[in-house]
């Protein structure tokens, strides 16, 4: 099995996206929004300030399928204020703006519909 992975630092990015790919989240992410996904993965890879992780279950069931966006990073290490909001359930219309919130730069505040889907956010160093 072919992989391309590069190595980066977190402290190299803006942004980091979290994906649960719980059974349940994985399920309905792939049957809501499976076409939007593609356009996702390559606005994150065209992109060198926003990282896309996954995840296992991370027990927001009630809300799946959900994802975590964490910004503010900036590369300071951990002085920074960071920002991670939890957003679900996620759908084709909010990945479709997710992508082009990144492809836009990510500098902006998140744009509905993403924050109609906010359930938590954690601000905290």
């Amino acid at each position: 099995m072919k992989t391309n992975v590069e190595c980066v630092s977190i402290a190299a990015v803006d942004a980091v996206i979290t994906v649960c790919t719980g059974y349940r989240c994985a399920a309905l992410l792939e049957a809501s929004a499976g076409a939007c996904l593609p356009s996702l993965r390559s606005a994150v890879a065209a992109s060198s300030q926003v990282m896309l992780l996954s995840t296992g279950c991370v027990d927001a069931c009630a809300q799946a399928p959900v994802m975590a966006l964490s910004s503010g990073l900036g590369g300071q290490g951990h002085e920074d204020i960071v920002s991670t909001s939890w957003l679900g359930p996620i759908g084709p219309e909010e990945v479709c703006t997710l992508s082009s919130w990144i492809v836009a730069g990510s500098d902006e505040p998140l744009p509905p519909p993403l924050t109609d889907v906010v359930f938590v956010v954690r601000i905290g160093p």
